[in-house]
């Protein structure tokens, strides 16, 4: 397209304008068959693969979760990422006994990167430590544990663009992802000390790994890609699990009974390795 502009300073005026109206109308239709999604940039240069090709690290994090029992019951999740670290916050709600328990962990996240390649294959690597502190009296004398989890996780797996869904997704807005295999260690170290100066007790934990293999299709997930640029991907995934159960008895009234439902949503932004 660029053979056409060239030359434009000494031709006629009609001839530029129909030059110019080419050279607009193939942007547009670059620009449109480059922006997927909803916020991504309006003009690339780089194709969709090319642009998921590399190395990532995670730059902002954010997941909510929430399972809601008929009775009323339900347990909530929310987890954010902010400087470094993730701040969990776990609220329960027992309706029999009309309480609400809040629990707030602090994750601090070690290494959190992804890959992915032109050939199809991705990685995860997912290092945190954990880190509690519970304070008790016994005899008079006030005791605290503070308890480190340090846990180590790597998954492999295939990628692949999802073709578009009409009125919902476009093609390559989606992104499938089989897991492959997954080894997850998690150690858990404690100190134990007291007001009264004695000496601190230590305890290692035994180190636990969970090695698994999986068939292509056996775990997958589908995201939404929000954002594909060349630095930078934001990807979504919303879950959804709820319904009925409807009893019909021979010649009898319909009764329909309400399922336990589960609701979550995250989003993370992902930021090219320099």
């Amino acid at each position: 397209m660029f053979l056409c502009v060239l030359p434009l300073v000494n031709l006629k005026r009609p001839l530029f304008r129909i030059c110019s109206f080419f050279l607009a109308a193939i942007l547009l239709i670059t620009a449109n068959a480059c922006k997927k999604g909803e916020n991504d940039p309006f003009l690339s240069l780089s194709s969709r693969k090319a642009r998921v090709h590399g190395e990532w690290n995670l730059g902002s994090y954010e997941y909510t979760e929430k399972s809601v029992s008929v009775s009323g019951d339900y347990f909530e999740i929310t987890e954010v990422l902010d400087d470094g670290s993730i701040l969990r916050i776990e609220e329960e709600y027992i309706d029999m006994e009309g309480n609400t328990l809040v629990d707030t962990i602090i994750i601090y996240i070690d290494q959190a990167s992804y890959s992915f390649d032109k050939n199809g294959t991705w990685s995860r690597t997912f290092n945190t430590r954990e880190v509690s502190s519970v304070v008790w009296q016994e005899n008079e004398i006030n005791y605290t544990i503070e308890s480190t989890k340090t846990k180590k996780l790597t998954e492999t797996g295939d990628w692949s663009f999802v073709d578009g869904l009409k009125d919902q997704y476009a093609n390559k807005e989606r992104m499938l992802m089989n897991k492959l295999a997954t080894n997850e260690s998690l150690q858990i170290t404690s100190v134990t000390t007291d007001d009264q100066g004695s000496q601190p007790t230590y305890t290692n934990g035994n180190t636990i790994v969970n090695a698994y293999q999986y068939a292509t299709g056996q775990v997958s997930n589908i995201v939404v890609i929000d954002r594909l640029a060349r630095k930078e991907m934001v990807l979504k995934n919303d879950r959804i699990d709820t319904g009925s159960l409807s009893i019909t008895p021979y010649q009898g009234v319909q009764t329909t009974y309400p399922m336990d439902s589960f609701y979550s949503e995250s989003t993370i932004s992902l930021n090219i390795v320099p």
